[in-house]
Parts: structure tokens; C-alpha cells; sequence
């Protein structure tokens, strides 16, 4: 049986970003299938992918954003036309691809949440060219004809596809991420160190640990988990793991609300994994994430999850047992079920573990090999 060609494109690779983490994880997941040969197309990848997968690097210049975007995009309509591939599947808002990964959401949603309080917002990014251009590219991807098919990763994604762009049922395909549950856990030399470790960072056996981790603290909601620690007893603690280029902001914002011991800001790390084995449970309370990796990752340590209800992830939580789902609507709302619910969450790390080792990273894998199969026959 002939190999099917792969591309993926994905523009710009960061170590602290989801979609490039799923990349790989797919990557490494498929570069032992016989049938499937895969080619990155980017402007830059630093990750580790296995030999067997080679990177094209397509870098045009660019003077802002929105150059970035466009510039990029005909850099690869160019190189899709001179060079074959079976099957072109795009991270990136491109409508020349065969499959369309919408593992950023819907654009026209995000904007629509994160100016749902200040209208005046909405309506300059309305006008940014850089948003326009965004819209216009989702349009074409969900409505236009050329895209085959469109992965979405979650029940969440696919109902905000369908309230803003109904005639694209035909085309979506759940496909929900997965996680390496062999990385992703507390073995018992971790947890046996693990008071040592957190002595490290300023962290007292009575102490009760909270974790944020993730990259853009706006859209993933530290604000509002800085707002539930000054509602919860002192001897809960916030650490916050992950990249930001307003940090400094936080870290004031932390100060101001009187919450200055009680966090410890450690910037992005090379590797998150001691992190999920060093708190005693994990809060996330974002204010839109298609399926955040975080999140499963943590599930995988037998983190119990505090999240909100815009997050894909709500796909594997089941309420009060592996889990905690609430909305945004209060700060207050949050503390109290953690207060409630803190002495009681060894079982549901056990439930929340469980669940993700159902729920590997192979099974995501062996779906998207079918999925690339299918597209190559059509």
C-alpha cells in the first residue's frame, strides 16, 4: 500500500502552546504507521519530533500581525502548488486545506466573550484589520466548499460551529484530544519527594495548593482565580506556572489584592509535569479554551479539576465526581466549593485519572489515522 503524504501547518511553534503540544503529540503518535508519511510546514519549530517526520520552514517577512498572517498564507498556497501532498491539514485558518483543525475555537465567539462587558471593545476589534482578516478566513473555512473536513475537539467547539456557522454540519468531525498518561503521572518516588519540593518554593505542609498553569493569563482567567484566592483561608496558596508578556501586571495585581505571600509566580518551565504532583489541585476558570491540555494533563496526575464551564474539557468532567464545573458568574461561588469540597479529593484524582487513561492520546491518533485515510480516498 502507497504512503499517504501528510502536511500539517501550523505557522509558529511555542513550547507553551497547545496546538503545537497536540502537534507533537500526534506527530510522535503516527511516525511509526507505515501508511502515513508526515511533513510539517512552518516558519519555525523547536520542538522533538521522531526522525522520521520532516520540518519545511517557510518564513516571508512581516511587519506586524496581520502581515504575519497573509504573508504566510500565500508563502504556502504557493508551496502546496508545487509540491504534492495526499492530504493538507491546517492549525492555521487557511481555506485551501483539506482538513481544518479548529483548535483555536471560533474566532467570532472569542471576540463575542472576551468584550461581553465592554461593548465599545467589541466594536474596535470589529473594526481591526487584523480580526476582519481573521473572520473572513473562518468564513471561507466553514461555508466555502474546498474544505473537506473540519475537526473540532470538543462538544463545546462544535455547538458554538453550529450557532455561528449552521451549514457546516456536514463537514465537522469531533475528534477530542488526548493525553500521554505514562508521562503524565504522580509515580511514588514524585509524590515521596514532593513536600521537599514544595518546601523549595515556599510551600508549608499545612499549606493548601492551588495550580494555574497556562499561557495568556487574560484568556485563561487569572484575574478572576486571583479574585477567588482573597475569598479563601490563608493557608491556600496560588502558584501560577506559564508565559505571559503582561506578567508584571499580574504579579502588581497580586500585591494590590493583598495576595503577595500567598502566590508564587514562577514563569514558564521547561516542564509542567512535577507541577500536577506538587499541588493539591488545579483551577481554571478560563474565559475560552476549545480543550485545554492543561487540564488533561492534570486530570492524568489525579489533579482534581476546578473549571469553568467554556472549556472543552467540561467533555470529560462529570460534575462533583471527577471534577468541578461552575460559570463565571462569581468569585465567591468558586471559593465556597472549594472550601467544601478541599478534604475530599483523593478519590476524585483517582476518578479524574481514570478517565484520561480511557481517553489516551492512541485513541485521538488511531481516529485521525482513519480520518486521513477516508480524505485520501475522496
Amino acid at each position: 500500500m502507497r504512503k499517504i503524504h501528510l502536511a500539517i501547518i501550523r505557522q509558529t511553534y511555542s513550547s507553551f502552546g497547545g496546538a503545537e503540544k497536540f502537534i507533537e503529540v500526534l506527530a510522535n503518535s503516527l511516525a511509526n504507521k507505515i501508511q502515513i508519511k508526515v511533513t510539517i510546514i512552518c516558519r519555525k519549530w523547536e520542538g522533538d519530533l521522531p526522525e522520521n517526520i520532516s520540518v519545511i520552514r517557510i518564513s516571508p517577512f512581516y511587519t506586524g500581525r496581520l502581515t504575519r498572517d497573509i504573508g504566510f498564507m500565500l508563502a504556502v498556497k504557493k508551496h502546496l502548488k508545487q509540491n504534492q501532498y495526499d492530504v493538507v491539514q491546517s492549525h492555521e485558518r487557511l481555506a485551501f486545506c483539506d482538513i481544518y483543525r479548529a483548535g483555536d475555537g471560533i474566532h467570532w465567539s472569542w471576540l463575542r466573550r472576551k468584550n461581553k462587558k465592554l461593548l465599545f471593545r467589541l466594536w474596535v476589534d470589529f473594526l481591526s484589520p487584523y480580526h476582519l482578516y481573521q473572520l473572513w478566513q473562518e468564513r471561507k473555512i466553514f461555508v466555502g466548499s474546498s474544505v473537506k473536513k473540519i475537526v473540532v475537539n470538543s462538544s463545546f467547539i462544535k455547538q458554538e460551529a453550529l450557532k455561528f456557522y449552521p451549514s457546516s454540519e456536514k463537514k465537522l468531525i469531533t475528534i477530542r484530544n488526548g493525553v500521554n498518561t505514562n508521562t503524565f503521572q504522580c509515580a511514588e518516588k514524585d509524590l515521596s519527594q514532593r513536600q521537599k519540593v514544595r518546601t523549595e518554593y515556599g510551600i508549608q505542609r499545612e499549606d493548601k495548593l492551588l495550580l494555574f498553569l497556562g499561557s495568556g493569563y487574560e484568556r485563561k482567567g487569572l484575574n478572576f482565580a486571583l479574585r477567588v484566592l482573597t475569598r479563601l483561608p490563608k493557608e491556600f496558596r496560588l502558584m501560577i506556572v506559564g508565559k505571559d508578556k503582561h506578567e508584571s501586571k499580574y504579579i502588581g495585581m497580586s500585591k494590590v489584592l493583598g495576595l503577595e505571600s500567598r502566590c508564587v509566580f514562577l514563569g514558564p518551565q521547561p516542564s509542567s509535569n512535577k507541577f500536577y504532583c506538587l499541588c493539591d489541585a488545579f483551577i481554571f476558570p478560563t474565559q475560552y479554551d476549545p480543550m485545554p491540555n492543561a487540564v488533561l494533563e492534570a486530570m492524568s496526575s489525579s489533579c482534581v479539576c476546578y473549571v469553568s464551564d467554556a472549556s472543552g474539557a467540561t467533555d470529560y468532567i462529570k460534575n462533583a465526581e471527577n471534577g468541578f464545573i461552575m460559570s463565571l458568574d462569581s468569585p465567591d461561588d468558586w471559593a465556597e466549593l472549594i472550601k467544601k469540597s478541599f478534604n475530599n479529593l483523593d478519590d476524585r484524582g483517582q476518578k479524574a485519572r481514570q478517565t484520561m487513561v480511557e481517553n489516551n492520546n492512541q485513541e485521538m491518533a488511531r481516529r485521525f489515522e482513519a480520518l486521513y485515510l477516508e480524505v485520501a480516498k475522496s
